[in-house]
């Protein structure tokens, strides 16, 4: 479990570094071609978009199988 772990901390790292590199180009571009958007760009960070929420829903899966009761068993379990 613990390397399961390991590993996907290990990959949504990768993903967050990739993601703020990608956001940071994309500023960048945006900066620089305010006037005459290129719909070859455009698309580019479509794709990144639409792949960066197949990560998060992922993730987001992964962490529903650790955690299978959610938060609210945790909550109750305290108020008692």
């Amino acid at each position: 479990m613990k390397e399961l772990n390991k590993e996907l901390s290990r990959k949504l790292e990768a993903q967050t570094q990739r993601l703020e590199l990608l956001t940071a180009q994309s500023m960048a571009s945006e900066n620089v071609s305010a006037r005459q958007p290129d719909s070859h760009t455009m698309h580019e960070n479509t794709t990144y978009a639409d792949e960066g929420d197949e990560v998060v829903e992922r993730v987001l899966g992964w962490i529903m199988k650790l955690f299978p009761g959610g938060p609210s068993r945790r909550r109750t379990s305290k108020l008692l």
